[in-house]
């Protein structure tokens, strides 16, 4: 039997690897990737036992680097770029920003409780219905409030009938 032909099997099952990364076939090209590799270990314990041996440690190394060159090379082919999600756009930050600028305009504002704040509820400010909610104090519907905080999406209101914890001062 020729040494080459082994060898031969062991570069088609190492190519059969790296395809089936490029060319996902539901286990088919590993079916015949894994074919190839047994086949040419089978045949270089026929050519010779150090053969053999030299072989298998060669596959175990080549094929799992055989496998992490094809995925390190996906995301570079045009095939990879259409397949894998690419990552966030940071063109629209304007909209991920920590305050929204619809609700930075409450900022300051004062209006009245419409539900029983305990501690959130709805209130309205400058004539529309917000969800609002206070730093743990619980004010009664129809009690006047003051926008204190706009943080995020989230109104913080406090009473404006009593002053406010801030206001004191020594």
């Amino acid at each position: 039997m020729p040494a080459w032909l082994p060898i031969l099997l062991f570069l088609a099952g190492l190519a059969l690897v790296a395809a089936e990364v490029f060319f996902p076939s539901f286990g088919l090209l590993t079916i015949l990737a894994a074919s190839c590799l047994v086949g040419g270990i089978y045949l270089a314990f026929e050519v010779s036992a150090t053969y053999g041996t030299i072989s298998v440690i060669s596959i175990v190394m080549l094929a799992p680097m055989a496998w992490y060159w094809a995925m390190k090379w996906l995301p570079r082919t045009s095939f990879g770029n259409r397949m894998l999600a690419s990552g966030p756009s940071f063109v629209d930050a304007e909209s991920r920003r920590g305050t929204s600028a619809a609700l930075a305009r409450f900022e300051g504002q004062t209006g009245r409780a419409l539900s029983m704040l305990r501690p959130s509820g709805t209130a309205e400010i400058l004539d529309e219905r917000l969800d609002v909610i206070t730093r743990g104090e619980i004010i009664e519907a129809g009690e006047p409030i003051a926008v204190v905080e706009v943080s995020g999406n989230r109104v913080i209101v406090a009473s404006a009938a009593a002053p406010r914890v801030d206001e004191y001062s020594d």
